[in-house]
Protein backbone atom coordinates (compact mmCIF):
# COMPACT_ATOMS: atom_id res chain seq x y z
CA UNK A 1 0.00 0.00 0.00
CA UNK A 2 1.31 3.50 -0.73
CA UNK A 3 0.08 7.03 0.75
CA UNK A 4 1.84 10.48 0.55
CA UNK A 5 1.52 13.39 2.95
CA UNK A 6 -1.17 15.63 3.11
CA UNK A 7 -0.82 18.60 1.27
CA UNK A 8 0.22 21.92 3.61
CA UNK A 9 -2.75 23.93 4.61
CA UNK A 10 -1.53 27.25 5.35
CA UNK A 11 -2.67 29.11 8.28
CA UNK A 12 -4.04 26.06 9.45
CA UNK A 13 -3.48 25.86 13.38
CA UNK A 14 -5.71 23.14 14.94
CA UNK A 15 -4.02 20.06 14.32
CA UNK A 16 -5.25 16.79 13.17
CA UNK A 17 -5.60 13.71 16.05
CA UNK A 18 -5.87 10.21 15.57
CA UNK A 19 -7.77 8.75 18.60
CA UNK A 20 -6.16 5.02 19.62
CA UNK A 21 -8.94 3.80 22.29
CA UNK A 22 -10.72 0.25 23.38
CA UNK A 23 -14.31 -0.26 23.33
CA UNK A 24 -14.52 -0.75 26.87
CA UNK A 25 -12.96 3.29 27.22
CA UNK A 26 -16.22 4.81 25.70
CA UNK A 27 -17.22 7.22 28.42
CA UNK A 28 -13.06 8.38 29.05
CA UNK A 29 -12.83 8.97 24.95
CA UNK A 30 -16.68 11.00 24.31
CA UNK A 31 -14.78 13.64 27.34
CA UNK A 32 -11.49 13.47 25.53
CA UNK A 33 -13.03 14.45 22.08
CA UNK A 34 -14.84 17.32 23.62
CA UNK A 35 -11.62 18.62 25.32
CA UNK A 36 -9.88 18.32 22.22
CA UNK A 37 -12.99 20.29 20.05
CA UNK A 38 -12.65 23.27 22.62
CA UNK A 39 -9.12 23.39 22.09
CA UNK A 40 -10.23 23.95 18.39
CA UNK A 41 -8.18 20.82 17.10
CA UNK A 42 -10.00 17.93 14.75
CA UNK A 43 -10.09 14.57 16.17
CA UNK A 44 -10.70 11.20 14.48
CA UNK A 45 -11.82 7.85 15.33
CA UNK A 46 -12.99 4.75 13.96
CA UNK A 47 -16.68 4.09 15.33
CA UNK A 48 -18.23 4.70 12.13
CA UNK A 49 -16.69 2.25 10.03
CA UNK A 50 -17.12 -1.21 9.43
CA UNK A 51 -15.18 -4.49 9.90
CA UNK A 52 -13.31 -5.49 7.16
CA UNK A 53 -10.13 -5.04 5.14
CA UNK A 54 -11.69 -1.65 3.89
CA UNK A 55 -12.26 -0.58 7.46
CA UNK A 56 -8.53 -1.18 8.02
CA UNK A 57 -7.52 0.94 5.08
CA UNK A 58 -8.72 3.84 6.33
CA UNK A 59 -7.92 3.74 9.33
CA UNK A 60 -4.24 3.57 7.98
CA UNK A 61 -5.10 6.07 6.23
CA UNK A 62 -6.20 8.45 8.94
CA UNK A 63 -2.80 7.38 10.56
CA UNK A 64 -0.75 8.36 7.62
CA UNK A 65 -2.91 11.76 7.13
CA UNK A 66 -2.55 12.68 11.05
CA UNK A 67 -0.27 15.14 12.78
CA UNK A 68 -0.46 12.93 16.21
CA UNK A 69 -2.02 10.22 17.97
CA UNK A 70 -3.35 10.09 21.02
CA UNK A 71 -3.55 7.07 23.12
CA UNK A 72 -6.42 6.44 25.96
CA UNK A 73 -4.60 4.33 28.11
CA UNK A 74 -6.08 1.55 29.76
CA UNK A 75 -5.97 -2.16 30.86
CA UNK A 76 -8.12 -2.83 27.68
CA UNK A 77 -5.91 -0.77 25.24
CA UNK A 78 -2.91 -2.46 26.39
CA UNK A 79 -4.61 -5.91 25.65
CA UNK A 80 -5.90 -4.55 22.08
CA UNK A 81 -4.54 -6.26 18.71
CA UNK A 82 -5.58 -3.72 16.39
CA UNK A 83 -4.57 -0.65 19.07
CA UNK A 84 -1.17 -2.07 18.94
CA UNK A 85 -0.84 -2.10 15.05
CA UNK A 86 -1.80 1.33 15.17
CA UNK A 87 0.73 2.25 17.85
CA UNK A 88 3.43 0.36 15.84
CA UNK A 89 2.27 1.98 12.25
CA UNK A 90 1.95 5.16 13.34
CA UNK A 91 5.71 5.53 15.27
CA UNK A 92 7.11 3.71 12.03
CA UNK A 93 5.39 6.94 10.45
CA UNK A 94 7.36 9.32 13.21
CA UNK A 95 3.84 10.52 14.18
CA UNK A 96 4.47 12.35 18.36
CA UNK A 97 2.16 9.51 20.54
CA UNK A 98 0.31 11.31 23.14
CA UNK A 99 -0.73 8.86 26.16
CA UNK A 100 -3.82 9.47 28.19
CA UNK A 101 -3.63 7.22 31.25
CA UNK A 102 -7.80 6.68 32.07
CA UNK A 103 -7.48 4.06 34.10
CA UNK A 104 -4.92 2.61 36.64
CA UNK A 105 -1.78 0.28 34.99
CA UNK A 106 0.93 -0.89 36.21
CA UNK A 107 4.07 0.36 35.08
CA UNK A 108 5.67 -3.10 34.49
CA UNK A 109 2.95 -4.32 32.21
CA UNK A 110 3.19 -1.37 29.75
CA UNK A 111 4.47 -2.21 26.58
CA UNK A 112 8.31 -0.67 25.91
CA UNK A 113 7.08 1.73 23.14
CA UNK A 114 3.89 3.56 25.42
CA UNK A 115 6.21 2.87 29.33
CA UNK A 116 8.79 5.03 27.61
CA UNK A 117 6.63 7.66 27.08
CA UNK A 118 5.71 11.11 28.98
CA UNK A 119 1.95 10.44 30.10
CA UNK A 120 -0.94 12.86 30.85
CA UNK A 121 -2.95 12.14 33.62
CA UNK A 122 -6.63 12.03 32.77
CA UNK A 123 -8.36 9.50 35.99
CA UNK A 124 -8.76 13.29 38.07
CA UNK A 125 -9.08 15.82 35.40
CA UNK A 126 -8.17 19.37 36.95
CA UNK A 127 -6.92 22.60 35.08
CA UNK A 128 -3.27 21.44 34.70
CA UNK A 129 -4.85 18.22 32.63
CA UNK A 130 -6.40 20.34 30.27
CA UNK A 131 -3.22 22.62 30.23
CA UNK A 132 -1.02 19.77 29.79
CA UNK A 133 -3.11 18.67 26.78
CA UNK A 134 -2.98 21.57 25.02
CA UNK A 135 0.74 22.36 25.25
CA UNK A 136 1.40 18.70 24.47
CA UNK A 137 -0.92 19.03 20.74
CA UNK A 138 0.61 22.92 19.90
CA UNK A 139 4.18 21.64 19.96
CA UNK A 140 2.63 19.22 17.60
CA UNK A 141 4.04 20.39 13.64
CA UNK A 142 1.67 20.03 11.53
CA UNK A 143 1.71 18.07 7.77
CA UNK A 144 5.12 16.97 8.84
CA UNK A 145 6.45 14.47 5.68
CA UNK A 146 6.10 10.88 5.49
CA UNK A 147 9.34 8.75 5.38
CA UNK A 148 10.53 7.76 1.71
CA UNK A 149 9.52 4.76 1.48
CA UNK A 150 6.61 4.21 3.64
CA UNK A 151 7.09 1.27 6.29
CA UNK A 152 4.94 -1.64 4.82
CA UNK A 153 1.46 -0.98 6.42
CA UNK A 154 0.28 -3.81 9.20
CA UNK A 155 -2.46 -6.87 8.10
CA UNK A 156 -5.89 -6.81 9.59
CA UNK A 157 -5.89 -7.53 13.16
CA UNK A 158 -7.68 -10.69 13.63
CA UNK A 159 -7.73 -12.28 17.20
CA UNK A 160 -5.66 -15.49 17.69
CA UNK A 161 -9.17 -17.37 19.02
CA UNK A 162 -9.61 -17.61 14.93
CA UNK A 163 -6.06 -19.15 14.44
CA UNK A 164 -6.87 -22.05 17.23
CA UNK A 165 -10.25 -23.05 15.70
CA UNK A 166 -8.53 -23.44 12.99
CA UNK A 167 -6.21 -25.35 14.10
CA UNK A 168 -8.84 -27.44 15.86
CA UNK A 169 -10.60 -28.89 12.32
CA UNK A 170 -7.41 -30.26 11.52
CA UNK A 171 -7.93 -33.94 11.46
CA UNK A 172 -4.81 -34.48 13.72
CA UNK A 173 -3.11 -32.51 16.17
CA UNK A 174 0.17 -33.82 17.36
CA UNK A 175 1.09 -33.70 22.09
CA UNK A 176 2.70 -30.26 21.87
CA UNK A 177 0.10 -28.75 19.52
CA UNK A 178 -3.01 -30.33 22.10
CA UNK A 179 -1.19 -28.27 25.02
CA UNK A 180 -0.19 -25.69 23.48
CA UNK A 181 -3.47 -25.18 22.16
CA UNK A 182 -4.90 -25.90 25.53
CA UNK A 183 -2.09 -23.09 27.34
CA UNK A 184 -3.78 -20.22 25.07
CA UNK A 185 -7.31 -21.22 26.09
CA UNK A 186 -6.61 -21.19 29.67
CA UNK A 187 -5.53 -17.54 29.32
CA UNK A 188 -8.06 -16.63 27.33
CA UNK A 189 -10.72 -17.81 29.91
CA UNK A 190 -9.42 -15.32 32.26
CA UNK A 191 -10.09 -12.66 29.62
CA UNK A 192 -13.78 -10.97 30.03
CA UNK A 193 -13.84 -10.57 25.89
CA UNK A 194 -12.96 -13.85 24.93
CA UNK A 195 -13.95 -15.67 27.59
CA UNK A 196 -17.33 -17.43 25.86
CA UNK A 197 -15.17 -18.12 22.84
CA UNK A 198 -12.31 -19.60 24.57
CA UNK A 199 -14.74 -22.06 26.58
CA UNK A 200 -16.77 -22.78 22.96
CA UNK A 201 -13.07 -23.95 21.86
CA UNK A 202 -12.51 -25.82 24.79
CA UNK A 203 -15.35 -28.10 24.22
CA UNK A 204 -14.50 -28.76 20.82
CA UNK A 205 -10.72 -29.65 21.52
CA UNK A 206 -12.50 -31.93 24.43
CA UNK A 207 -14.46 -34.12 21.83
CA UNK A 208 -11.15 -34.86 19.74
CA UNK A 209 -11.12 -38.44 18.91
CA UNK A 210 -7.57 -37.71 19.09
CA UNK A 211 -7.27 -35.92 22.24
CA UNK A 212 -4.95 -37.47 24.94
CA UNK A 213 -5.42 -38.37 28.01
CA UNK A 214 -3.22 -36.26 29.98
CA UNK A 215 -4.94 -33.42 28.53
CA UNK A 216 -8.34 -34.42 29.27
CA UNK A 217 -7.26 -34.65 32.91
CA UNK A 218 -5.89 -30.99 32.49
CA UNK A 219 -9.31 -29.94 30.76
CA UNK A 220 -11.34 -30.73 33.47
CA UNK A 221 -8.98 -28.79 35.77
CA UNK A 222 -9.08 -25.71 33.32
CA UNK A 223 -13.05 -26.10 33.91
CA UNK A 224 -12.71 -26.35 37.21
CA UNK A 225 -10.33 -23.19 38.31
CA UNK A 226 -12.82 -21.71 35.72
CA UNK A 227 -15.76 -22.37 37.70
CA UNK A 228 -14.54 -21.72 41.14
CA UNK A 229 -13.32 -17.83 39.56
CA UNK A 230 -16.84 -17.18 38.07
CA UNK A 231 -17.69 -18.04 41.61
CA UNK A 232 -15.40 -16.18 43.60
CA UNK A 233 -16.23 -12.81 41.24
CA UNK A 234 -20.62 -13.21 41.89
CA UNK A 235 -20.25 -13.88 45.61
CA UNK A 236 -24.03 -12.78 46.43
CA UNK A 237 -24.94 -15.77 43.94
CA UNK A 238 -21.95 -18.76 45.71
CA UNK A 239 -23.75 -17.62 48.95
CA UNK A 240 -27.27 -18.56 47.73
CA UNK A 241 -26.33 -21.54 45.83
CA UNK A 242 -24.22 -23.31 48.11
CA UNK A 243 -26.78 -22.84 51.19
CA UNK A 244 -26.81 -26.97 52.35
CA UNK A 245 -30.14 -28.25 52.46
CA UNK A 246 -31.48 -29.61 55.78
CA UNK A 247 -31.63 -33.38 55.53
CA UNK A 248 -35.15 -34.68 56.13
CA UNK A 249 -35.94 -36.52 59.53
CA UNK A 250 -36.66 -39.69 60.17
CA UNK A 251 -38.99 -40.81 62.43
CA UNK A 252 -37.75 -42.03 66.25
CA UNK A 253 -38.22 -45.72 65.14
CA UNK A 254 -36.95 -45.52 61.83
CA UNK A 255 -33.43 -44.24 62.95
CA UNK A 256 -31.49 -47.72 63.61
CA UNK A 257 -27.97 -45.91 63.82
CA UNK A 258 -26.30 -42.74 63.93
CA UNK A 259 -25.32 -41.90 60.51
CA UNK A 260 -21.90 -39.32 59.89
CA UNK A 261 -22.25 -36.09 58.51
CA UNK A 262 -20.07 -36.21 55.85
CA UNK A 263 -22.33 -39.67 54.13
CA UNK A 264 -25.13 -37.90 54.97
CA UNK A 265 -24.54 -35.67 52.49
CA UNK A 266 -25.08 -31.80 53.89
CA UNK A 267 -24.75 -30.07 57.00
CA UNK A 268 -27.75 -28.43 58.23
CA UNK A 269 -27.73 -24.72 58.80
CA UNK A 270 -29.79 -25.12 62.49
CA UNK A 271 -28.13 -27.51 64.90
CA UNK A 272 -30.80 -27.22 67.39
CA UNK A 273 -33.20 -28.69 64.89
CA UNK A 274 -31.34 -31.49 62.96
CA UNK A 275 -31.44 -34.85 64.87
CA UNK A 276 -28.89 -35.63 67.29
CA UNK A 277 -27.83 -38.41 64.21
CA UNK A 278 -26.85 -35.76 61.74
CA UNK A 279 -25.12 -33.72 64.90
CA UNK A 280 -23.25 -36.74 65.37
CA UNK A 281 -23.76 -37.30 69.14
CA UNK A 282 -23.94 -40.50 70.46
CA UNK A 283 -26.53 -42.69 71.32
CA UNK A 284 -26.77 -42.22 75.48
CA UNK A 285 -27.06 -45.65 75.83
CA UNK A 286 -24.43 -47.27 73.09
CA UNK A 287 -20.74 -46.29 72.82
CA UNK A 288 -19.51 -43.92 70.37
CA UNK A 289 -17.99 -46.43 67.24
CA UNK A 290 -15.05 -45.03 64.98
CA UNK A 291 -16.44 -44.37 61.82
CA UNK A 292 -15.66 -46.53 59.17
CA UNK A 293 -17.43 -44.96 55.90
CA UNK A 294 -16.85 -46.34 52.57
CA UNK A 295 -13.78 -45.36 50.80
CA UNK A 296 -13.35 -44.50 47.98
CA UNK A 297 -10.57 -42.90 45.54
CA UNK A 298 -10.28 -39.13 45.72
CA UNK A 299 -9.53 -36.84 42.74
CA UNK A 300 -6.05 -34.94 44.31
CA UNK A 301 -7.19 -31.76 41.39
CA UNK A 302 -10.60 -31.99 43.60
CA UNK A 303 -10.00 -32.71 46.41
CA UNK A 304 -6.90 -31.77 48.05
CA UNK A 305 -7.54 -31.99 51.39
CA UNK A 306 -8.42 -35.45 51.54
CA UNK A 307 -4.48 -36.15 50.91
CA UNK A 308 -3.77 -34.34 53.89
CA UNK A 309 -6.36 -35.76 57.05
CA UNK A 310 -5.19 -39.60 56.98
CA UNK A 311 -8.53 -39.73 59.15
CA UNK A 312 -10.76 -39.41 56.72
CA UNK A 313 -12.08 -42.20 54.64
CA UNK A 314 -15.47 -41.46 53.92
CA UNK A 315 -17.32 -40.04 50.50
CA UNK A 316 -15.93 -36.84 48.63
CA UNK A 317 -17.43 -33.94 49.66
CA UNK A 318 -20.76 -33.32 48.09
CA UNK A 319 -20.78 -31.10 45.00
CA UNK A 320 -22.62 -28.53 46.76
CA UNK A 321 -19.83 -27.58 49.46
CA UNK A 322 -17.44 -27.37 46.94
CA UNK A 323 -18.62 -23.61 45.76
CA UNK A 324 -17.22 -22.86 49.48
CA UNK A 325 -13.25 -23.20 47.84
CA UNK A 326 -12.83 -19.57 46.30
CA UNK A 327 -10.03 -18.15 44.84
CA UNK A 328 -8.01 -15.51 46.80
CA UNK A 329 -8.67 -12.02 45.99
CA UNK A 330 -6.36 -9.86 43.13
CA UNK A 331 -4.43 -7.52 45.82
CA UNK A 332 -2.29 -5.88 42.82
CA UNK A 333 -4.61 -3.32 42.76
CA UNK A 334 -5.39 -2.00 46.12
CA UNK A 335 -4.66 1.91 46.45
CA UNK A 336 -3.11 3.32 49.08
CA UNK A 337 -2.66 6.93 49.98
CA UNK A 338 -0.65 8.78 47.61
CA UNK A 339 2.26 11.14 48.06
CA UNK A 340 1.38 14.41 48.91
CA UNK A 341 2.09 16.80 45.20
CA UNK A 342 3.39 19.56 46.81
CA UNK A 343 1.76 22.01 44.52
CA UNK A 344 1.16 25.20 47.14
CA UNK A 345 5.33 24.86 47.92
CA UNK A 346 5.62 24.49 43.91
CA UNK A 347 3.98 27.61 43.21
CA UNK A 348 4.94 29.89 46.13
CA UNK A 349 8.52 29.31 45.08
CA UNK A 350 7.75 29.77 41.75
CA UNK A 351 6.83 33.24 42.78
CA UNK A 352 9.95 34.12 44.83
CA UNK A 353 12.27 32.51 42.17
CA UNK A 354 11.46 31.61 39.13
CA UNK A 355 13.90 28.86 37.98
CA UNK A 356 14.06 26.80 40.71
CA UNK A 357 10.45 26.84 41.39
CA UNK A 358 9.79 25.52 37.81
CA UNK A 359 11.91 22.92 38.39
CA UNK A 360 9.42 21.93 42.17
CA UNK A 361 6.62 22.95 40.06
CA UNK A 362 7.68 20.23 37.16
CA UNK A 363 8.25 17.29 39.78
CA UNK A 364 4.91 18.45 41.26
CA UNK A 365 3.09 18.18 38.14
CA UNK A 366 4.58 14.37 37.72
CA UNK A 367 3.20 12.85 41.18
CA UNK A 368 -0.28 12.35 40.30
CA UNK A 369 0.79 10.98 36.40
CA UNK A 370 3.19 8.76 38.09
CA UNK A 371 0.58 7.53 40.79
CA UNK A 372 -2.16 6.17 38.08
CA UNK A 373 0.15 4.61 35.99
CA UNK A 374 1.43 2.12 39.34
CA UNK A 375 4.60 4.04 39.42
CA UNK A 376 4.64 4.55 43.57
CA UNK A 377 8.31 4.55 43.72
CA UNK A 378 8.44 7.15 40.91
CA UNK A 379 5.21 9.12 42.67
CA UNK A 380 7.07 9.36 46.09
CA UNK A 381 10.59 10.33 44.21
CA UNK A 382 8.80 13.06 42.40
CA UNK A 383 6.95 14.42 45.79
CA UNK A 384 10.68 14.53 47.44
CA UNK A 385 12.01 16.32 44.70
CA UNK A 386 9.23 18.63 44.33
CA UNK A 387 9.56 19.32 48.49
CA UNK A 388 13.25 19.71 48.16
CA UNK A 389 13.58 22.32 45.11
CA UNK A 390 10.69 24.02 46.64
CA UNK A 391 12.14 24.98 49.86
CA UNK A 392 15.62 25.80 48.01
CA UNK A 393 13.58 28.16 45.96
CA UNK A 394 11.48 29.54 48.90
CA UNK A 395 15.27 30.28 50.43
CA UNK A 396 16.97 31.22 47.78
CA UNK A 397 13.91 33.95 46.72
CA UNK A 398 13.62 35.08 50.31
CA UNK A 399 17.31 36.19 50.85
CA UNK A 400 16.93 37.36 47.28
CA UNK A 401 14.19 39.69 48.42
CA UNK A 402 15.75 40.62 51.64
CA UNK A 403 18.89 41.30 50.10
CA UNK A 404 17.47 43.83 47.76
CA UNK A 405 14.84 45.15 50.02
CA UNK A 406 17.95 46.01 52.76
CA UNK A 407 19.69 47.69 49.40
CA UNK A 408 16.63 49.88 48.46
CA UNK A 409 16.21 50.95 52.31
CA UNK A 410 20.18 51.98 52.03
CA UNK A 411 19.52 53.55 49.28
CA UNK A 412 16.67 55.89 50.56
CA UNK A 413 18.89 56.52 53.63
CA UNK A 414 21.86 58.02 51.67
CA UNK A 415 19.45 60.25 49.48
Amino acid sequence: MSGTAASPSPGRSGRRVFISYAREDQDALNDIRAGISALHHEAWVDSNLDGGQAWWDVILEQIRTCDAMILVVSPSLIDSEAATRERDYARRLRKPLIPLVVKPVRSDLLPPDIATLQFIDYTNRTPLTGAQLANALFSVPTDAALPEPLPDPPAVPVSYLGDLAADLRREALSADEQFSILAKLRASLERPREHDAAAELLGVLEGRRDLLHQVAKDIERVRQDDDLRSRASHPIAVAADSEPVPAPQKAPEAQKAPEPILAAGGHSPTPQAAPAAARNVPHPNRQAEPFAGNPQPVNPGVFPQAQTNPAYAGAPMPQQQQSFRQLPQDFRFVQQPAPPQRLALSIIALVLFIPLGAVALYFSTQVPGRWNTGNPAGALDASKKAQLWGWIGIGVGGFFWFVSFASSLQTSYYY
